[in-house]
């Protein structure tokens, strides 16, 4: 058997709190889905089993993993010696495992990331084009979704999980619940203030707010 997708040969990072991840060989009929399980160095599940779209269960499987995580982490999914990346379609079943690294971003950084973004003139693509550190300081994000709101779509999962950013966003541009945390798109709060300022974010909101009768009335008055 062989692997699908793109792997990069190196060692293990030796870092705490890391998992390890193995890999399913690709089998002859590729799916539309696949069935991840995530696992913790010790063995413990951290995620899963869960089915995800192929092709981006690599994407969707990091920032399931990364938006609970306070302060912000990055994490790598390893396989053996090899690193999946976002973009890899994987093959059912995986199941994987996790090396997480802190992100800490230092103040001269974030000084200069404000700077850039307090610019009169925003650069094209400016907080897209941040460092992941940078993507994930609650300063910076904050800055940058003032400015303007869609920057939401670049940040941090753990950022896209927090109640006052994606409040920010929502106030800036309610259709921006599309890009909030499957947890922020369950908050009354938020799909609330979204519907009322632009009804058609009701489609983004979570099943249950969908059916709140008061949200829906918000959104057929509105």
């Amino acid at each position: 058997p062989f692997w699908l997708g793109h792997f990069q040969q190196g060692p293990l990072p030796g870092r705490s709190g890391c998992s390890l991840v193995s890999m399913a060989p690709l089998q002859e009929n590729i799916h539309e889905a696949v069935v991840v399980t995530a696992r913790g160095i010790t063995g413990e599940i951290l995620l899963g089993p869960q089915t995800f779209a192929f092709e981006t269960a690599v994407q969707t499987l990091q920032e399931k993993l990364l938006e609970v995580r306070q302060p912000p982490q990055g994490v790598r999914l390893i396989v053996g010696r090899a690193e999946l990346h976002a973009g890899d379609a994987l093959a059912s079943p995986v199941e994987c495992t996790a090396v997480f690294s802190s992100l800490e971003l230092t103040r001269e950084g974030r000084e200069r990331c404000l700077a850039l973004l307090s610019r009169p003139r925003l650069q094209y693509k400016c907080f897209e084009s941040f460092a992941e550190d940078a993507r994930a300081d609650e300063q910076v994000v904050l800055q940058a979704v003032r400015r303007d709101p869609m920057s939401i779509r670049h940040a941090h999962p753990a950022c896209r999980n927090d109640h006052k950013i994606v409040l920010a966003a929502i106030e800036g541009d309610p259709t921006c619940l599309k890009h909030a945390s499957a947890a922020c798109r369950t908050s009354r709060e938020l799909v609330l203030m979204a519907v009322e300022k632009n009804p058609l974010s009701l489609q983004y909101a979570s099943d249950a707010q969908r059916d709140d009768h008061e949200i829906v009335l918000a959104a057929v008055e509105k």
